[in-house]
């Protein structure tokens, strides 16, 4: 079989010489970007444009996907980000599959379960309904019947209910609020209590427009979120949702970021930072960016600009030290460079000392480094050279690492236990790309020790771990009380939390309901116990002094039978 498919390749590279020539040419492509060049080199060596650049990528990208490559390594190597390498192996999902249909196929060639290539299928099919094409179209495309659309449309509906609000989703998917929570119904209830539920589901709809006409009147008052749900007993996040998918109606509806900015009392900064958040989450959402334009009120080129920022902070800077400018120190005489030393220990190095000089400053540098490193070959002391040079310690330290040692045998190789500034900061990206230690360790050849070191800096410096948002007092008695009659999804929505909350309140209430139980039989059994204690003391005492009594009157009859005998 190995065999056939070789002479048919053949075939085809005789026929089509060009195809053969495209392969080596990506593949020379591919091994420019993993060594570190830049886009720009690459397109003008082969002559080729960012469009052909990006699908190149695509294609090579799928390639390591198929050789079972990681992902984050595959998006180091390409220099893409995780998402994009994700999206571009779904996107082979979704047209393989549509093409043939043969999921346990394309499992096995990806190395994934069938399931997982039904999740992912499922996912794009809700991305393409996002978009805006009908259920018709999505099942002409992806050779499925209009039924089975619908019923992955309401799985995944009902998926997303977990994560984001059902207005929301709703405007996603363009379905009514009545339609969402009808769907959920479904999913939870038999068809015979649907008609039922859909009474209760109007009354909380209601109660819910009621709220939000509630918070949204008190923010227009210039009262901050904090007051707000203090005084509506909801909470605070609650309040900054409601008011975060109005100012995107607000935007959708034309509205100017002045006249938002005044409605909510929030400054122009903040509500445009509000805007690219919600900008970006939609966007990795899958939604097109014709739609972003529309539902924020600006151009496609400031949604590109605010999505290609994003996505360029994300990626890893991949440069080598050729791609950087060197300078050589032969060109600067010796009467120069101790002029240099002389000055740059009395002032700092700034352009117009160079100026003065004659000398660029990086060469400034260069003639001072080399003549700090000539000083510790000698033996002098780190913080003697320190001091000389009005420097710290560790910028001393930064020079040694930076430098060629080859020179300066009588150095200690301290090299492996600093980075630089260039490598912390791309170990940081890393970090913040949620790739693991390991995995920072083998892509950038460095020990696993200065990585957990960054780590933990970071932790301690910047506090990564996010704080939840508190359930009030007031809140949680209310949702003790719904449990009796509300399932967790109109508990949530009732109260404003999430399904999750909600499970994790009903956990904890039948702990402490469970362990006050305990604590109610553990005090009766002791209350028993002590009065059977009481009952035996009290036994005990009555034992004793019959006893006592009994030894009396034997005594007693032992005296008069001795009294007796005597007469």
């Amino acid at each position: 079989m190995e065999e056939v498919h070789k002479n048919k390749k053949r075939k085809i590279d005789e026929l089509y010489p060009t195809r053969l020539l495209k392969e080596k040419r990506d593949q020379a492509i591919y091994r420019d970007l993993v060594s570190g060049q830049l886009e720009k080199d690459i397109m003008n060596k082969y002559q080729i444009s960012r469009e052909r650049l990006y699908t190149t990528k695509k294609k090579l990208a799928i390639q390591e996907v198929i050789r079972q490559q990681r992902q984050k390594i595959i998006a180091y190597r390409l220099k893409l980000t995780v998402p994009q390498v994700r999206r571009y192996r779904d996107d082979y999902i979704y047209t393989t599959l549509s093409r043939n249909g043969e999921i346990a196929a394309l499992a096995a060639e990806l190395q994934m379960s069938e399931k997982q290539i039904l999740q992912i299928r499922n996912k794009r099919i809700a991305i393409e309904l996002i978009k805006g094409s009908s259920l018709k179209e999505v099942a002409k495309d992806s050779q499925l019947t209009v039924n089975k659309v619908r019923s992955i449309r309401n799985e995944q509906i009902i998926e997303r209910l977990k994560e984001q609000h059902p207005e929301e989703i709703s405007r996603d998917f363009n379905l009514s609020m009545e339609q969402i929570f009808l769907i959920k119904q479904r999913s939870l209830e038999s068809n015979s209590k649907t008609k039922e539920s859909s009474v209760a589901i109007k009354n909380l709809l209601d109660q819910l427009e009621e709220r939000k006409a509630k918070v949204l009147r008190l923010l227009e008052e210039g009262k901050p979120t904090k007051t707000v749900a203090r005084e509506l007993t909801i909470s605070q996040r609650t309040v900054i949702d409601i008011r975060n998918r109005e100012i995107e109606k607000s935007f959708e509806a034309g509205h100017t970021g002045q006249e938002i900015s005044q409605r909510f009392h929030i400054e122009i900064e903040e509500l445009y930072r509000l805007r690219d958040v919600r900008l970006l989450i939609q966007s990795d959402q899958g939604k097109t960016s014709s739609l972003l334009s529309k539902r924020f009120n600006v151009s496609l080129s400031r949604v590109g600009s605010i999505v290609c920022r994003n996505n360029s902070s994300s990626k890893l800077d991949h440069t080598t030290a050729s791609s950087r400018k060197t300078f050589d120190i032969s060109i600067v005489s010796d009467e120069t460079r101790r002029e240099i030393l002389k000055r740059i220990k009395e002032t700092k190095i700034t352009k117009a000392l160079g100026k003065e000089l004659g000398v660029i400053v990086p060469l400034i540098y260069k003639v001072r480094n080399h003549e700090i490193l000539t000083k510790l070959n000698r033996g002098e002391s780190t913080q003697a050279i320190a001091d000389e040079f009005k420097m710290d310690v560790k910028n001393i330290r930064e020079v040694i690492f930076r430098a060629n040692l080859a020179e300066f045998p009588n150095i200690k190789r301290r090299t492996l236990d600093y980075l630089t500034p260039e490598q912390v900061k791309t170990v940081i990206n890393c970090i913040n790309r949620k790739m693991t230690i390991k995995e920072i360790s083998e892509v950038l050849g460095i020990k696993d020790s200065l990585v957990r070191s960054v780590n933990t800096k970071m932790k301690s410096q910047k506090g990564t771990i996010k704080m939840k948002h508190r359930v009030t007092k007031e809140q949680k008695k209310q949702i003790m009380q719904d449990l009796n009659y509300m399932n967790p999804f109109v508990n949530s929505s009732k109260s404003g939390v999430s399904e999750s909350t909600i499970r994790v309140l009903t956990t904890r209430f039948e702990e402490i309901k469970g362990k006050e139980i305990q604590e109610r039989q553990k005090t009766a059994k002791m209350k028993d116990l002590q009065k059977v204690d009481a009952l035996m003391a009290k036994v005990k005492k009555e034992a004793k002094i019959r006893n006592i009594q009994q030894i009396i009157q034997r005594e007693k009859m032992v005296k008069t039978k001795l009294i007796t005998q005597r007469e």
